[in-house]
């Protein structure tokens, strides 16, 4: 009796064991890289347009141009100002200042962890909030308190009264003016009547000191540092 003509398709159930395997992680690798895009994003603010349109990266992708309420890659554009933008991604407001290294937002249960990479001489900054309003945040563990300079404590509206105190500082000893915040704010990581000290000589940044710091839990590896709550 001839034989049976094989079949021009091969059942997936006659693979060779070595074909199934690669099958199997490739199928696994695509999946953990979907679900690692849904927990986390790396976002970076490249420039604003007209006070109306912020360019933005998201993760790898091509530079792209939001108008206010457009999306893209789910991060939302909610508000635009002269040199910054706050997004909304996944769900939780994200402030960024033109210019700032890519900052990684990712859930961590209910709460967020930001992931910052070293900048410039090894320091981390990241764009945060105080009262409300942006500000650049440069996280410096040897700090006692958040310090900010007196035109960043007037624009943000606090009042510094008529008392002031010494302050020592990595420039040595000066005088300046102790107040209390009504909100501290990165990622989604927010305090409330965070003590800080206002200073007379211009910084360029807010020092994120630890009146704030001691909230929050600090990982620090090979140039990243994790900020997530206790």
């Amino acid at each position: 009796m001839p034989s049976a003509p094989a079949s021009a398709t091969t059942p997936s159930s006659c693979l060779p064991g070595s074909r199934v395997l690669a099958l199997c992680v490739a199928c696994m690798a695509c999946l953990l890289t979907c679900w690692g895009s849904a927990l986390a994003q790396d976002v970076r603010l490249v420039g604003t347009v007209g006070g109306q349109r912020a360019i933005v990266v998201v993760d790898q992708s091509a530079p792209k141009t939001l108008a206010v309420g457009a999306s893209h890659l789910g991060v939302t554009l909610l508000e635009v100002r002269q040199n910054s933008a706050i997004f909304d991604v996944q769900g939780e407001r994200l402030p960024l200042t033109v210019g700032q290294a890519p900052t990684r937002v990712t859930p961590r249960g209910t709460a967020m962890a930001m992931t910052l990479q070293a900048g410039q001489g090894g320091h981390f900054t990241a764009d945060g909030t105080i009262n409300g309003a942006a500000v650049q945040f440069l996280v410096d563990t040897g700090a006692s308190v958040v310090t900010m300079d007196t035109g960043t404590a007037s624009r943000l509206g606090i009042p510094l009264g008529q008392d002031r105190i010494g302050v020592r500082t990595a420039n040595g000893q000066t005088s300046g003016w102790k107040v209390q915040l009504r909100q501290v704010r990165i990622g989604q990581i927010e305090r409330g009547g965070v003590e800080a000290v206002v200073i007379p000589e211009p910084m360029g940044f807010v020092l994120l000191g630890n009146s704030f710091l001691q909230h929050v839990r600090l990982t620090r590896e090979a140039g990243t540092m994790v900020i997530q709550p206790r």
